[in-house]
């Protein structure tokens, strides 16, 4: 029997339709301070070092303003509680005093006030019925408000009991968070392992829509219980505690998220906040971070010989895997955002939106799209990795045996196909004196000054195994792309691995490869051929700090996928083959001036020839360069680009920075039954919020129906990975002529279902073009 088509969720988003008004305590600026860090140029690191610090230790705190030392106007500080102004000046002198290793000048901390205030955040709404509010920095305090005044004793019917939440004091950005306490217990291998509910509230605004949100977040944390050990320089960790200064004791005590750093292979707080705490006068309450890193149990089961205990959770900053599976239970997650939106609202809250349906029909696959000639050179250690290496693009090309020349035909394309032997030893000591320039030494030796162009396979060790070791990748792909040479890299055979998910992961390589070479998926093609007089785009801007490149980089590109062919176009330097892009990138990418980008964007989109032209954009990206793409500039009639009367413009948001809310099936079970939520139903397709607003699920979580029950709880499947699709949100101001929001919704869809040669099997996060666009990202980035 056929299953029924789910045809309406919930979105797990509460309407806010109330202005707050919120009395609190304001501490503004001393000019003394200001004249102070103006001159000795503390604006970047240290203030934002400061900041972090006061969060950490000022649990009361709404809002921390980094502006306010360029606009006295503003606030610095804002608590719900009177600021104990000699406690914040003995805060800020000490963090003086361990940061510059002298006093701070006496008087600088004159004149600092505390202001007893009333912020006001009204709802406003533009012309194009989009809600803001009138105080910016309500996006942070108002979720911590509403948070702090609702029950935490919560009765969960899939559980069976009631779980209690305790408030987390959490950096300014990341909106309210509550935390499940104590944790749950599960058994695993004969060993006792940790997890919590957390809760995360924000605040959104949604185009188009006339109020603003809360989005309510359900997921798990992991708690590490025996030895953790950090992959990369820094982490975060949760404090459960409290400070000498503050009075009352609650049932059960806060926690604080605080940041930790590894340098020269040791941990340590991060800002020092042990150090700020001693120099005080308090002690060093806080542990000695290695010591919590090597037994994580003491703190998870109550044994401590300091003021706070410290919880690591996992993630992947940390080595090796955790026994608890990730995301919460289906069933409970829902249980949980509905007892909290109940004590927000007498009536159901969470809108639904509806599923609008497809006509499209799928056609007949053709074959891939190849360049005319191609060479792939097959870079290995082991011949057992390189006869699967051959035997994978083989398949993929319908190849039934290798022949003596390694020359083969595929439909009019040439492919030429070359083994590379791995004469040098990649694995040098990270602690090795010029280490790195060792590395590209043997690098250029391999390569030989061959400048051939090429599309390579690369046999190297998964990062996990470089852990006292250089990562080579990085420098590989550098090299190779001065060589002219585009990479791909696949670990070596474990033999620990079943036949399956090896023969997957060696299928996934070579199709990325073929996607550097600018090559869909066979059902992609016949998508792009469905729509021949359309040119699909995506705009992407590539951002890398001083952090993950060896100079910053800001510089946005677009990708043109049409029926005929891929095309990248970069500033300067115009439309090229994506691959040749590609190389262009790793040479070319760098910062483009703010007042560019437009003249970039236009230019090269003077230059497509077609009938209609659809422009996707990820708002979380572009923004920042082009504030056309931000809620409250968004506009259905004036745009950058309407210049050309054959866009549409599609923005899309994911759920970085909780910018897309959760979700639930809202459904009748049969004919018979009432609608209600089915939390384990999993829908794909598009639903709409408004007249322009809508909400893509793509393909089910991998998994679910296989192995993983959707009915069960956490608790009674622990091991289990409990993965959920991203309700992507797709904002569609702008239709050309002919077009309406509804059919480029779907078309978006489309262009996320099976059409990247990727993912033949299962749906793009981002549609094709924007998806091509963001992969190219790992080109663009700079090592020597």
């Amino acid at each position: 029997m056929r299953k029924k088509q789910r045809n309406f969720i919930k979105v797990l988003a509460v309407p806010m339709k109330e202005s707050h008004v919120i009395k609190g305590y304001s501490v503004y600026v001393p000019y003394v301070w200001k004249h102070f860090i103006e001159q000795h140029k503390h604006y970047k690191v240290p203030v934002v070092s400061l900041h972090d610090t006061m969060q950490m230790l000022l649990m009361d705190l709404l809002f921390v303003n980094n502006r306010a030392f360029f606009n006295p106007n503003e606030p610095w500080l804002f608590s719900r509680h009177p600021v104990d102004l000699d406690l914040l000046k003995h805060i800020i002198e000490s963090w003086y005093i361990v940061h510059f290793h002298k006093p701070l000048p006496p008087d600088v901390l004159s004149g600092m006030e505390m202001k007893e205030e009333e912020r006001v955040a009204n709802i406003v709404i533009n012309e194009q019925g989009t809600a803001d509010l009138s105080d910016g920095f309500a996006y942070q305090y108002v979720p911590k408000i509403i948070s702090v005044k609702l029950n935490k004793n919560l009765f969960i019917p899939s559980l069976g009991k009631h779980l209690h939440f305790v408030d987390v004091c959490v950096p300014l950005s990341q909106g309210a968070e509550w935390i499940s306490w104590p944790p749950e217990q599960v058994t695993i291998r004969k060993k006792r392992e940790y997890f919590s509910y957390k809760v995360t509230f924000k605040m959104q605004t949604i185009p188009f829509e006339s109020v603003p949100y809360l989005y309510i977040y359900v997921s798990a944390v992991r708690w590490m219980a025996h030895k953790a050990s950090l992959r990369e320089t820094g982490a975060t960790v949760y404090l459960q505690g409290t400070y000498p200064w503050i009075s009352g004791i609650a049932d059960v005590a806060p926690m604080v998220k605080a940041s930790v750093k590894k340098r020269n292979g040791h941990l340590r707080w991060k800002h020092q906040a042990n150090d700020v705490l001693q120099e005080m006068g308090y002690g060093r309450l806080l542990p000695e971070i290695e010591a919590v890193f090597d037994n994580p149990r003491l703190h998870l089961e109550g044994e401590k010989n300091h003021e706070f205990n410290t919880f690591i959770p996992y993630g992947t900053h940390l080595w090796g895997t955790h026994p608890i599976g990730a995301g919460a239970g289906f069933q409970e997650r829902i249980e949980i955002a509905k007892a909290i939106a109940q004590q927000l609202s007498n009536v159901d809250p969470f809108p639904v939106c509806q599923r609008i349906q497809s006509s499209s029909k799928n056609r007949k696959k053709t074959q891939l799209k190849l360049p005319p000639a191609m060479t792939i050179e097959i870079w290995y250690s082991d011949a057992e990795w390189l006869a699967k290496v051959k035997e994978t693009l083989f398949q993929s090309l319908d190849i039934e045996a290798p022949n003596e020349q390694n020359v083969y035909a595929y439909g009019s394309s040439k492919i030429i196909v070359k083994e590379r032997a791995i004469t040098e030893s990649l694995d040098i000591e990270s602690n090795e004196a010029n280490g790195k320039k060792l590395l590209v030494q043997r690098i250029g030796k391999m390569l030989n000054n061959d400048a051939s162009p090429a599309f390579c396979f690369f046999e190297l060790k998964d990062k996990d195994e470089f852990r006292h070791s250089i990562d080579p990748k990085d420098f590989i792909r550098h090299m190779f792309v001065n060589h002219n040479k585009w990479t791909q890299f696949i670990r070596p055979i474990d033999p620990a691995e079943d036949d399956t998910t090896s023969e997957n992961r060696f299928k996934r390589a070579v199709e990325d490869l073929f996607r550097q070479a600018g090559v869909v998926s066979r059902r992609g093609q016949a998508v792009l051929e469905r729509h021949e007089n359309t040119a699909f785009i995506g705009l992407y801007n590539i951002q890398r700090n001083k952090r993950t490149s060896q100079k910053q980089i800001d510089y946005p590109i677009m990708v043109q996928v049409d029926a005929n062919e891929i095309k990248m176009a970069l500033p300067h330097k115009g439309w090229m083959p994506y691959h040749e892009g590609l190389l262009m990138l790793a040479k070319e990418s760098d910062r483009l001036p703010e007042q560019e980008v437009n003249t970039f964007l236009c230019g090269a989109l003077q230059q497509v020839q077609a009938d209609h032209i659809v422009l996707f954009a990820e708002a979380q990206n572009i923004r920042g360069s082009t504030k056309w793409f931000q809620n409250k500039h968004i506009h259905t009639s004036v745009h950058p680009f309407a210049l050309f009367r054959n866009v549409s413009i599609v923005r899309l948001r994911d759920e970085e920075g909780g910018e897309t809310p959760e979700w639930t099936v809202f459904d009748s079970i049969d004919e018979y039954s009432e609608m209600t939520e089915i939390a384990s139903s999993f829908p794909t397709g598009v639903f709409q919020f408004n007249d322009r607003v809508f909400f893509n699920i793509g393909s089910k979580p991998k998994g679910v129906g296989q192995g993983i029950n959707p009915k069960k709880t956490k608790l009674q499947q622990p091991n289990k990975n409990l993965p959920r699709s991203t309700a992507v949100e797709l904002t569609i101001p702008i239709c050309a002529e002919g077009q309406s929001p509804e059919t480029l919704a779907l078309l978006t869809y489309e262009l996320r279902n099976q059409t990247s040669l990727q993912y033949d099997d299962m749906d793009t996060l981002m549609p094709l073009p924007l998806h091509l666009a963001q992969k190219a990202k790992e080109y663009a980035k700079m090592v020597l």
